[in-house]
């Protein structure tokens, strides 16, 4: 995976431009902070796919995305499901 990925912006639909990282947790929390089924996480297959369905990013994007997102403690895995960590704001 190129590290270049790491500063690439990204535009939302809202027309916010945000880090390559930052999109890809916009879109975990779009289905995991609106799921209403009382589960606040996602198999991580899913949010691979999830991530790959996006045309922003390929599937090894999508891998690199939730690394990174694990690595700066945006998310968290319990077996093998992805949960964002919850922030103070």
């Amino acid at each position: 995976m190129n590290d270049s990925l790491d500063h690439l912006e990204i535009w939302k639909p809202d027309g916010v431009a945000v880090e390559f990282a930052e999109y890809a947790l916009f879109v975990l929390d779009e289905v995991i902070g609106h799921a209403n089924d009382g589960n606040d996480g996602l198999s991580k297959d899913d949010a691979e796919a999830l991530l790959a369905d996006d045309d922003r990013f390929t599937e090894t994007d999508a891998e690199y995305a939730l690394d990174v997102l694990q690595s700066r403690r945006h998310i968290y895995y319990v077996d093998e499901w992805v949960y964002i960590t919850p922030t103070d704001d």
